[in-house]
């Protein structure tokens, strides 16, 4: 563990809630230095004059209109309950 310290692999294995067996930690280092290595070697990398990609696809979502329809009548509605009184809803006393 060269670049992982037994202190570091604590505190990871801490914040991430996984725990790493003692006969395990050897192993658990040498794949986090790996995955170090391999984000420095990214770093490496001249991004000069690359754009932002925010999705893969050329596309663009087309946004619909907000309209407001008024297609839904009170005596429609009403007319799908059996218990109506006075143009509302009538449902049992809940409050006693």
């Amino acid at each position: 563990m060269s670049k992982i310290s037994q202190k570091d692999l604590t505190k990871i294995s801490k914040l991430s809630q996984i725990e790493i067996l003692p006969e395990e930690e050897g192993m658990v280092a040498q794949d986090l230095e790996k995955i170090i290595n391999w984000v420095e070697v990214l770093q490496e990398v001249n991004t000069d004059g690359v754009d932002f990609l925010g999705n893969v696809h050329e596309s663009t979502l087309v946004l619909a209109k907000d309209e407001i329809i008024m297609d839904n009548s009170k005596k429609d509605i009403l007319q799908n309950s059996s218990n109506v009184k006075y143009d509302y809803f009538t449902v049992p006393k809940v409050i006693g």
